[in-house]
């Protein structure tokens, strides 16, 4: 099973939608988790009031930073994946077992204070985004996936899926 880590800057939204995803559509090849550069408090209710509604368990998405992965314990990711400039641009550990890191670069909704049904479709919009693009990345077959690894090519997976719609 291929061990996955989505890292955002807080751990409220991007990387937790990401983690509900990979866990719920390639749960048989996959292991999703999350984590922010810092903590701000709990995961988005929105986030989980939308990933309910989609089917995805939400009982055990909680925000936490990346050390709660470092240290005796640490888990061995094939895959360390940022999904924001922020996280990039933050110090990451050196991550056991060298998995395989990338980037993409999805942009936080701006959401407005007070428009519910605005920050629903905003949300909505960035749900579809990331489900295609972990879509996308998990069926890719093993030796595509580790041909993309070696040329760099599972970065460009986020922006390709932009540019597409």
């Amino acid at each position: 099973m291929k061990r996955i880590l989505f890292i955002c800057q807080y751990n409220s939204g991007r990387s937790i939608i990401a983690e509900s995803i990979v866990n719920t559509i390639a749960s048989k090849e996959f292991r999703a988790y999350s984590a922010g550069v810092e903590n701000i408090g709990p995961v988005s209710e929105l986030v989980l009031d939308l990933l309910k509604e989609k089917g995805h368990f939400t009982g055990r998405l909680r925000t936490k930073t990346f050390d709660y992965f470092t240290g005796l314990m640490a888990v061995r990711f094939d895959y360390v994946i940022t999904t924001c400039d922020r996280a990039t641009a933050k110090a990451c550990p050196v991550w056991p077992g060298q998995p395989t890191s990338a980037h993409w670069n999805i942009p936080k909704p701006a959401f407005r204070p007070g428009d519910d049904v605005g920050n629903r479709i905003l949300l909505e919009e960035l749900y579809r985004k990331i489900y295609s693009t972990v879509n996308l990345f998990t069926s890719l077959p093993q030796d595509v996936r580790s041909r993309m690894e070696v040329e760099g090519g599972i970065s460009e997976l986020y922006q390709d899926m932009r540019e597409a719609g």
